[in-house]
Formats: structure tokens, C-alpha cells, sequence
């Protein structure tokens, strides 16, 4: 309707008409066969990262049966792209000398005796 209407909207038709075609895949995989690796990389390491997060503070069997799943799906994904789980979690390079840990999900840097991160409110990982 707003095509009819609004002429100006034509010009973003196929927009408008291809906007849900990848609303059904998962992010991470259309992100494997779009995305150069380094990118890949990044956003499936938040991705598992979030994943370990959402296990540690849910106690809910069901949901956990549901992360399982996930953490092992996403495992699959990187095997078939090639890409070891080691390179893809490891730590971030310090841009502090002073840094003693930093949050996995954000890459934030933390002095010592931090223990949680201040925006993500996760525990932090020892350089």
C-alpha cells in the first residue's frame, strides 16, 4: 500500500520486497558465507561467548538443553568453515600494559582487581 501512495517508495522496492529473504537463517551462518573470515571470527566468538554466559546463569534444564544445542551447532559451523575454536577464542591484544584481564563479550580492559565487567556485567578473563 505504501507503494501506491507514496511514489518516492518505489525506488526502494526491492527493498521492500527482499528485506525477510534471510529472516529465517541464522545470523552466524549467513555471516560464514558472506563475511570475510576475520569478521566471521569476531561475531562467532561473541556468539559462543554469549552462549557460555547464558549456561552459567541459567537454571532452567530446558533452556540449557537449548544452549547445548546451540554451543554444539555453532562448533559444527566452524569445523565445516575450516576455522579451529582456538584461534577464534583467543584473547584479545592488549592495547594496555597496565590491563590485567578484559570482558569477553565487549573486549574492554580491565586494571587488576576487577572482577566483573561494568557494561556486560561478566566475569572477566586474565590475559
Amino acid at each position: 500500500m505504501p507503494l501506491i501512495l507514496l511514489p518516492i517508495n518505489a525506488m526502494h522496492i526491492l527493498n521492500t520486497m527482499t528485506k525477510d529473504a534471510f529472516a529465517k537463517f541464522d545470523f552466524v551462518t549467513i555471516s560464514a558465507e558472506f563475511l570475510p573470515p576475520y569478521m566471521f571470527k569476531k561475531i562467532i566468538r561473541k556468539e559462543l561467548l554469549r552462549i557460555e554466559e547464558a549456561r552459567k546463569r541459567n537454571n532452567n534444564k530446558e533452556l540449557g538443553e537449548f544452549w547445548n544445542f546451540k554451543y554444539a551447532s555453532l562448533l559444527i559451523l566452524l569445523h565445516k568453515v575450516g576455522v579451529k575454536i582456538q584461534d577464534v577464542m583467543k584473547s584479545p591484544p592488549k592495547s594496555d600494559e597496565l590491563a590485567d584481564s578484559y570482558c569477553p563479550l565487549c573486549d574492554s580492559e580491565y586494571r587488576a582487581g576487577c572482577l566483573r565487567c561494568n557494561e556486560c556485567d561478566t566475569e572477566l578473563k586474565k590475559y
